[in-house]
């Protein structure tokens, strides 16, 4: 574990309000916690090491579905997830974490788990827009379970302020990767109708199958 820093006065980080947003929205400002002499806990730092990796695998598997199939879910799901890095960036420097990402550039992670998920992912999201969505909602379900986690923890106000609002994207998210799946079943040109669970989809689709936990 790494000592913290000593606030010195307001932090620039993306408020709540805008990382909730349902597009990229600017930075805003919100007034640092209270000073502390206490670590992290080696618990939610290495939440935070993964919750990096983990949004820039959100970020880089989007991108490579809006170049696919140019729909207008993952170009927003995207652009989303770079503020949504930045944020976390910021979290990990302030609490003086080494940042997974580094210069490490899209489609490549440190952690070889998310390596091969990404690789996973990609092939699971290419055959159909219907298994594109799949993909985006399982991405979207493990996002969820980390920020439930570290949100559950005893962490600093300024860590729960970014992990609730990317909490609330990543269920955002959800929501419209889910209407979006039933949406490409039910415009499905035989009129044949999919009764397969979405949890079933998830599962086949690689959900959890990143975990670090």
């Amino acid at each position: 574990m790494r000592p913290v820093r000593r606030s010195t006065g307001p932090w620039l980080v993306p408020s709540a309000q805008a990382l909730a947003h349902t597009g990229p929205a600017p930075a805003g400002r919100v007034t640092s916690p209270a000073a502390t002499s206490t670590a992290l806990s080696s618990h939610v730092e290495r939440q935070l090491i993964l919750l990096r990796e983990q949004v820039k695998l959100a970020r880089d598997v989007y991108a490579a579905m809006s170049t696919r199939w140019n729909t207008p879910m993952f170009q927003h799901a995207a652009a989303v997830e770079g503020p949504h890095m930045a944020s976390v960036k910021l979290l990990l420097d302030w609490y003086r974490v080494d940042d997974p990402v580094r210069a490490n550039p899209p489609g490549v992670f440190s952690d070889r788990r998310l390596q091969t998920a990404y690789s996973h992912l990609i092939a699971q999201g290419t055959p159909s827009l219907e298994d594109a969505y799949k993909t985006g909602a399982a991405i979207e379900t493990e996002l969820i379970t980390l920020l439930l986690d570290l949100t559950g923890d005893s962490c600093p106000r300024d860590i729960n302020l970014i992990a609730q609002a990317l909490l609330t994207s990543a269920q955002s998210n959800l929501a419209s990767f889910t209407r979006l799946v039933d949406r490409q079943r039910g415009s499905l040109a035989d009129g044949r109708e999919r009764r397969s669970s979405l949890s079933t989809t998830l599962v086949g689709a690689g959900s959890g199958s990143w975990s670090t936990r």
